[in-house]
């Protein structure tokens, strides 16, 4: 076999060169029609979400929400693809922002309603406690502590005054979520102390140790004893301040069930009727079964 000569071996590497470009460039030409079509298509009037449908909110701005959800949709993916369209709209950069963006809000879930429509509906944290933001330091140790030999956490100081301060809700989790506008909700309970800076998203106290402190003020309503506040400096002891202004104090690492326990066999041991109760001023219940009060 004689073989191919040296200028037709050339010449078909050259038909195949040229082949190659021809398709590349074919290829090319196709993308570029492609993306056009797909940047055209985006922009289509008729796929454009006009509005937007946001559920009724108690603690959030609901035209802020609004807003931020229009930031999101205007722009471009990759400065072509319009983020306004109903199709490829940023659901997820959208759910995102407003978690970041609004504390009271902790579920965002979003419906398509047709091309021009998306329905937004938000889920706020529910309230169960309030926190107010006046300053607690530690009161003076009680006459009694000496007298039992135990070394126990400072109590707070109690203000008369609660004029001036800031309000805000806690949820089940102890985190701060919204601004209080208006008074405290009738039968919710008022938390002070611990929080120094800024209180949205803060926790007032670990998810268990905050349960039992409102499990205990549902407990003493048995024994007819409403409580209304709970003080605390560090969280190493509270105090409970209930509706006729008598005191209880408790160490945050005592069993709440046992000290209820405590207080229920002193008021049935002394026979403490409701109006004598009043009367008190404090009772400590630091001690296990040695439980000590003092009339105002």
């Amino acid at each position: 076999m004689q073989p191919t000569p040296r200028y037709q071996s050339d010449k078909l590497k050259e038909r195949k060169r040229r082949l190659r470009k021809f398709k590349i460039a074919g290829s090319v030409i196709l993308f570029v029609l492609l993306l056009g079509s797909v940047t055209y298509v985006t922009h289509l009037p008729g796929l454009r979400v006009e509005q937007i449908i946001v559920s009724d909110l108690s603690y959030t701005d609901r035209s802020a929400v609004e807003l931020t959800i229009k930031e999101q949709l205007d722009g471009r993916y990759l400065g072509l693809f319009s983020k306004a369209n109903s199709f490829i709209f940023p659901r997820r950069a959208i759910k995102r922002r407003i978690l970041s963006l609004y504390p009271a809000i902790h579920n965002v879930n979003i419906d398509f309603r047709g091309r021009h429509t998306i329905a937004v509906r938000l889920t706020e944290h529910t309230p169960v406690a309030v926190w107010c933001d006046i300053p607690v330091t530690p009161a003076v140790i009680l006459e009694h502590v000496d007298e039992a030999g135990d070394v126990t956490a400072s109590l707070p100081q109690i203000p008369e005054d609660r004029t001036g301060s800031n309000c805000f809700f806690l949820n089940e989790q102890s985190v701060i979520f919204a601004q209080l506008k208006g008074s405290v909700p009738e039968g919710m309970v008022t938390f002070y102390g611990k929080i120094i800076k800024d209180p949205l998203r803060q926790t007032y106290a670990p998810y268990k140790e905050f349960t039992d402190l409102l499990d205990f003020t549902r407990l003493v309503r048995r024994l007819e004893i409403v409580i209304t506040e709970v003080w605390t400096t560090g969280g190493e002891a509270y105090t409970f301040v209930t509706q006729s202004g008598t005191q209880l104090h408790i160490d945050s690492e005592d069993n709440l069930v046992e000290v209820f326990a405590n207080l229920q066999t002193v008021i049935d041991r002394d026979a403490i009727n409701k109006a004598q109760f009043g009367n008190i001023k404090y009772i400590d219940l630091r001690f296990g079964n040695r439980v000590f009060y003092k009339l105002r």
